[in-house]
């Protein structure tokens, strides 16, 4: 038997009309559940349904992680500065116990660390990267 009917049993179990079921709504179709929620903020929804035993979360947008009080007490989130100006980085949501993964408070210049990784990298001498910056290679020279 496939696996699509494997919780059939678990499947028509739940009622067919859920707004009624859960809410004693009298629901037209499927937007009674639509208008139910419209009709209530999130928190409202959330609570409500958790309290009829269904499992929910609130839909978030990626912007709102960064004013959820639990996210910002973990510190997964710093403010890095460069040439550019600052911005809000995503520190890894790890803890190590002997190092810091955390972002820096600064972020290195764009090209700043460019001669190491042409020599470390790829094996460049000194004279063959100014070669190539004075060819423009890196572009316009400032």
């Amino acid at each position: 038997m496939g696996t699509r009917v494997l919780h059939r049993a678990a499947i028509l179990a739940v009622p067919a009309r859920p707004c009624r079921a859960l809410f004693g709504l009298k629901c037209a179709g499927r937007g009674g559940s639509l208008r139910w929620s419209n009709q209530r903020s999130v928190a409202d929804c959330v609570a409500a349904l958790e309290a009829a035993g269904v499992p929910c979360s609130a839909y978030g947008e990626p912007g709102d992680a960064l004013d959820d009080p639990h996210l910002a007490a973990r510190g997964l989130f710093s403010r890095v500065s460069d040439a550019a100006g600052s911005f809000v980085g995503v520190n890894p949501p790890w803890r190590m116990s002997r190092a810091s993964a955390e972002l820096g408070e600064r972020g290195p210049a764009v090209g700043a660390d460019g001669d190491a990784v042409l020599g470390d990298w790829l094996a460049l001498g000194p004279a063959e990267i100014d070669a190539l910056r004075a060819a423009g290679a890196f572009g316009a020279s400032t």
